[in-house]
């Protein structure tokens, strides 16, 4: 599977990395060193604990069952599954044989040489961005007049762009994440609401019943 993919997706990743490589700045290096800080490992866990808390409450408890379930779903999709199972080394690894090296190791050190310590496909930063920002725009778009969906799905694609700016990353790797985290995050915000919904009818039906029988007892 690496091989194909680093076949096949070998002119799509390396125009890609060379444009990213001709626009790369000091201020875009810590711009996307910072955006990358939204979705690594700490964040994952925090994403995780603010998703319990919003459970307690029923008036947050959609938004905390949507992004619970879409955090579990890409994780397992991406870190348990995908990522063990293909083993695709980063493209500073994987590159060090083609053509595209010495252009490649360029960007790479002017980005500032990062290391990752798992394997490349598929950028689990790009899952997460999109589980969280997929999650939180159903939950809220379908409930609120106003919704923040835009801004969350912009900042979730900054992030997944800065992992193809930092080179560590093909950019098969990000789109491959950002489909997933997409996946993940429907399913987490379309059951989220089912049940939101499921559980108001049963609250108005309710109602309703025990507004008959204080008729009916008058």
């Amino acid at each position: 599977m690496t091989e194909f993919l680093n076949s096949v997706g070998y002119d799509f990743d390396t125009t890609i990395f060379y444009f990213f490589g001709q626009i790369q700045c000091e201020f875009l290096n810590f711009f996307a060193e910072f955006l990358s800080l939204f979705a690594g490992e700490f964040a994952f866990f925090t994403y995780i604990v603010i998703s319990l808390l919003l459970c307690i409450s029923t008036k947050t408890r959609r938004y905390g069952v949507g992004l619970f379930i879409a955090l579990t779903i890409g994780a397992l999709v991406t870190n348990i599954a995908l990522k063990p199972e293909i083993a695709r080394p980063r493209p500073y690894i994987g590159l060090k044989n083609s053509s595209f090296w010495e252009m490649y190791q360029q960007f790479y050190q002017f980005a500032g040489s990062h290391t990752e310590s798992t394997y490349s496909f598929p950028s689990g930063h790009a899952t997460l961005a999109f589980d969280v920002a997929v999650s939180m725009t159903l939950t809220s778009s379908q409930i609120k007049k106003r919704s923040v969906g835009p801004i969350l799905i912009t900042f979730a694609l900054l992030i997944s762009l800065s992992r193809i700016y930092l080179m560590v990353h093909y950019p098969t790797d990000v789109l491959t994440g950002m489909i997933i985290g997409t996946i993940a995050g429907l399913i987490g915000g379309y059951s989220a609401l089912a049940l939101h919904f499921k559980f108001e009818k049963q609250a108005l039906e309710k109602q309703i019943l025990e507004e008959e029988k204080e008729f009916e007892s008058a």
